[in-house]
């Protein structure tokens, strides 16, 4: 005879939205839209909508061809550093200028007061908006001459020994001549202290744009952190994801039909789409908390460059009230 016996024990259940929204924080943007493209095609009530990544105007160019070359992803990085300057306008509209005048090794050789006049920008508007982007990185970045860029790494460099700058800005033509002693003797320097200088000179890159990476890896961020036009910190999303959305007009043409197999199915179809949509706006709604909780604890670094302040992901999830795993999801 057999044995009967009752056994009580606690199982986990993860409902279909729980299911899904682990899934969709655990994926990246590009990964996430595979992701819905699989959703869609399993679910013929659904239908994906892709925003286009065309520049305005353009017609023909497929969306391959909008990769940036090395030189427009300098301009690109630049561009990125110039946004979060909270400048005025006029200068802001400079620095854009210069960098838009940058030639493939990283210098301007244009003429600062013509590249201002078609904008009515004063030359004093102009050479601070140079100065902004020789500020930027790499280090020698619009530099106007192959002296200024070597003075700008030089200022921009911690192990620069005594007198380099001097060396650069008094002795720059005795320096290509390899005229030595005489720089030996006006500048004061000993053997060591001369040879440490161009040792460090060495170093140095004689191209500034060299000092970028040729082989490009393109990263796609989920979120920026800027800053707006009255100085405070916000955040964007630039997540190129996707639209889906349900086929309302299939699904009242189904149910006309009457069927209790094919009303369960699509009624089925749409409380999927429900989740889905749920999920995703779950995904959104996580990953802006925590960023924004990043924002307010992080401020003085984005803000003033001061250190980072030490923040734990379980505080971050006593704040925001998301679980510990959602937040861990989140940063990952």
């Amino acid at each position: 005879m057999s044995n009967l016996s009752l056994k009580l024990e606690q199982k986990a259940k993860i409902l279909q939205v729980q299911r899904l929204t682990i899934q969709m924080l655990a994926l990246h943007a590009q990964n996430l839209a595979d992701f819905l493209q699989e959703q869609v095609t399993d679910n013929p009530l659904l239908d994906i909508r892709y925003h286009d990544v065309r520049p305005a105007g353009d017609k023909g160019d497929k969306a391959i061809d909008n990769l940036r070359s090395r030189s427009d992803s300098l301009e690109a990085r630049l561009m990125a550093q110039l946004r979060v300057q909270s400048l005025p306008r006029p200068q802001l509209m400079a620095a854009g200028l210069v960098i838009g005048s940058l030639d493939d090794k990283g210098f301007f050789q244009g003429d600062l007061a013509s590249l201002g006049t078609a904008y009515h920008l004063t030359p004093g508007d102009m050479k601070k908006g140079l100065e902004l982007v020789q500020s930027f990185d790499p280090p020698g970045i619009a530099a106007r001459d192959l002296r200024e860029a070597l003075l700008i790494q030089t200022r921009r460099s911690r192990k620069a020994p005594a007198k380099t700058e001097a060396l650069l800005a008094q002795h720059y033509e005795d320096f290509l001549q390899g005229k030595w002693q005489k720089i030996q003797a006006s500048l004061a320097l000993s053997e060591a202290g001369l040879q440490a200088i161009r040792d460090f000179l060495k170093t140095l890159s004689l191209q500034p744009a060299g000092q970028i990476t040729q082989e490009e890896v393109y990263i796609r961020p989920d979120v920026e952190i800027y800053c707006d036009e009255k100085g405070q910190l916000a955040l964007r999303s630039l997540e190129e994801i996707p639209d889906v959305y349900f086929r309302d007009d299939l699904y009242d043409q189904y149910a006309a039909q009457g069927d209790k197999e094919t009303l369960a199915y699509i009624r089925k179809a749409r409380r999927d789409f429900n989740d889905l949509a749920s999920a995703l706006a779950y995904r959104h709604h996580s990953i802006e908390q925590v960023v924004t909780c990043l924002m307010s604890h992080q401020k003085d670094y984005f803000l003033y460059h001061k250190p980072l302040q030490p923040l734990r992901q379980k505080d971050i999830a006593e704040e925001t009230k998301l679980s510990t795993a959602t937040v861990s999801r989140v940063c990952h």
